[in-house]
C-alpha cells in the first residue's frame, strides 16, 4: 500500500525551517513531471489530473497553515481538522511560494492562485509566450495582477572550464540528463562566456532567476567555477554598461 505525505507534516516542516533559517525558506512545490522519480521513492504516480489535485490540495492546507490559524480542511485527498501550526512563520504574510510545471490546464491555475514565483522548467520554456498567456488568463478570472508573480526558470547547468573540457561535459550532462523532461537543449551547457551570455539573454527576456539542476558528483566543482568565472561576466550583461 502506498502512502502520500501528509501536507500538514510539510506545512509543519517548511514552517520550522523558516523559522530555524531566520526567514529565509523558499518554498518549492510541483506535482512532478518524472515517473520513475515517484516508483523510486515509493509514490503513486497517477494521471496528471490527479496529481494537479493532490498538488492544489497540499497548497490549500499549507498556506492556511501559513497564517498560523487552526486549519480546516477536507477535500478528495487530504483531510485536516483544527489544525495548529504554532508558532508561525517569521516571514509575513507568508514564505515566498514557488510552484513549478507547464501546463496549461492543470498547473497554470494553481501557479494563478496560489504562487508567488512560477517555476518555468526546461521543457516549458519554448512554448511561454503561450503559457504566459494563458497564465495571464488564468489570472484575469480570479481578479489577479499577473505582474505580481516573478518568473524562474529550472535548467540542467553543465560548465565547463573551457573550450577543450567541452565536450567531456556535454557528453556526460548528455547521458544523465537524458530524460525529455530535463529539455537538456534548452539548459545551461557551456564554458563561463557561452553560460553568462545565456543567462544574460534569458534575463532580458523577462526570467527574474535560475534554479539550477547541477550532477550531485560535480556540484561543487560546478558552482566553484559559476562563481569564479560566470558571475564576474554578468556584470558585462548589466543595465547601463
Amino acid at each position: 500500500m502506498q502512502h502520500l505525505p501528509a501536507p500538514a507534516l510539510l506545512g509543519r516542516m517548511a514552517t520550522t525551517l523558516d523559522i530555524i533559517s531566520g526567514g529565509r525558506l523558499a518554498f518549492g512545490l510541483g506535482s512532478g513531471s518524472i515517473e520513475e522519480e515517484h516508483r523510486r521513492a515509493g509514490l503513486p504516480w497517477g494521471s496528471a489530473a490527479e496529481r494537479a489535485a493532490r498538488l492544489g490540495e497540499t497548497l490549500e492546507i499549507v498556506t492556511r497553515m501559513f497564517t498560523g490559524a487552526p486549519t480546516t480542511f477536507a477535500g478528495a485527498h487530504y483531510r485536516v481538522t483544527e489544525l495548529p501550526n504554532v508558532p508561525g512563520p517569521v516571514q509575513r504574510p507568508r514564505p515566498p511560494i514557488h510552484l513549478g510545471g507547464a501546463g496549461p490546464k492543470y498547473t497554470l491555475p494553481l501557479v494563478a492562485r496560489y504562487a508567488d514565483v512560477w517555476n518555468i522548467p526546461t521543457y516549458g520554456l519554448r512554448d511561454r509566450p503561450a503559457l504566459t498567456a494563458a497564465l495571464e488568463r488564468e489570472c484575469a478570472a480570479i481578479d489577479r495582477d499577473p505582474a505580481t508573480i516573478a518568473r524562474s526558470h529550472q535548467a540542467v547547468l553543465a560548465l565547463a572550464a573551457d573550450e577543450a573540457a567541452l565536450p567531456a561535459v556535454r557528453a556526460r550532462a548528455g547521458r544523465r540528463y537524458a530524460a525529455a523532461a530535463y529539455g537538456l537543449a534548452d539548459g545551461y551547457v557551456g564554458t563561463p562566456a557561452m553560460v553568462a551570455e545565456q543567462l544574460a539573454e534569458r534575463a532580458a527576456q523577462g526570467l527574474d532567476a535560475i534554479v539550477f539542476l547541477v550532477s550531485p558528483r560535480e556540484a561543487e566543482a560546478t558552482m566553484e567555477l559559476f562563481a569564479a568565472a560566470v558571475l564576474p561576466r554578468l556584470a558585462e550583461f548589466s543595465p547601463g554598461r
